[in-house]
């Protein structure tokens, strides 16, 4: 395959590819939404996810339910971001890179990207706690939370995007003043 000899033409084609690998991310997240809901014999032992298998009786539909919607609620921040993501670079490839709407969109990836794990660890509180109260045998509740690395450096990330964002802004405003004196 042949690059494109224009840097617009290359960036375009550069922005069309991550075009596509957002819009992948949103077929996947959504794939995993509908296999985990409609096909429950590919899903998952909700239960084994929340770490309470044999803590609880069997799971009723309902009960079934509310454990694959926690689980499911930080994919929906997923499926959210993948959306911007494509948004964001279907933008780029229009040309539209050093503006106020791609730094706000960087910003927002960046905010999702931080509230994913926050996300994450409210979904494991809530379900365990949800789980070992509906279904519990014995009759006690119990709530479990973690924090691993993995959750301070998905807010890291997210937070030097933000800061990505910013300077994309200020970019922005200075591009946009540097052309209104030519």
């Amino acid at each position: 395959m042949q690059t494109p000899a224009n840097p617009a033409q290359r960036f375009a084609r550069i922005a069309s590819i991550g075009c596509t690998v957002a819009a992948l991310g949103v077929v996947l997240a959504m794939l995993f939404v509908l296999v985990t809901v409609a096909v429950p014999r590919f899903g998952f032992d909700i239960a084994a996810v929340f770490g309470v298998a044999g803590e609880v009786t069997p799971l009723s539909l309902p009960q079934r339910a509310i454990g694959a919607a926690l689980i499911l609620a930080p994919s929906g921040l997923a499926l959210w971001l993948f959306i911007l993501g494509a948004r964001l670079f279907a933008g780029m490839a229009r040309g539209r890179i050093f503006d106020l709407d791609a730094a706000r969109g960087v910003r927002r990836i960046g905010w999702l990207m931080v509230a994913l794990a926050p996300a994450g660890m409210l979904a494991e509180v809530l379900g365990t706690g949800a789980l070992t109260v509906l279904a519990g045998i014995g009759g006690q509740g119990r709530v479990s939370l973690s924090f691993q690395a993995f959750d301070l450096h998905t807010i890291l990330s997210g937070l030097i995007v933000v800061c990505f964002g910013h300077v994309l802004a200020e970019a922005a405003r200075v591009d946009a003043e540097n052309r209104s004196f030519v």
